[in-house]
């Protein structure tokens, strides 16, 4: 057998068809075999901006805060991606709290559902904020 001068990590062996048949044939099954879809397929994610409805939401979870011993008053601002099936993706803080409390209102927003925001009629994945007040009473 001769080799083909490449770099070390990629070495090429040439062989003869009736050496090769069998390794071949066995390559070929193995890409002939159906793939499976990639299943974090990327969608585009638009802003919102003139021209794409906003999502509504259909669903939504109150954030559960057992403030021990002190009162809380403030607005956790969240980005979040919501993707063409109105599913949150994402979660960032852009503006938080206390990170116990920035913790909750993730938690809580990661189970809200929306009627995904559209383009031109079509469900689209959108990133927007959203604002999350805390204030005991």
């Amino acid at each position: 057998m001769n080799s083909v001068a490449l770099p070390r990590s990629r070495r090429a062996v040439l062989c003869s068809a009736a050496q090769c048949l069998p390794w071949i044939q066995g390559l070929s099954l193995l890409h002939a075999a159906p793939q499976a879809a990639p299943e974090s397929e990327e969608e585009r994610v638009y802003e919102m901006a003139p021209g794409i409805v906003a999502p509504k939401v259909v669903h939504q979870v109150m954030p559960e805060y057992s403030g021990q011993g002190f009162r809380l008053d403030g607005t956790v601002l969240l980005r979040i991606v919501i993707d063409s099936k109105g599913v949150v993706k994402k979660t960032r803080v852009v503006r938080g709290v206390a990170r116990d409390v920035d913790d909750c209102a993730i938690k809580a927003v990661r189970e809200w559902r929306f009627q995904p925001a559209a383009k031109d009629g079509k469900p689209v994945a959108v990133s927007m904020d959203i604002e999350i007040r805390f204030n005991d009473m």
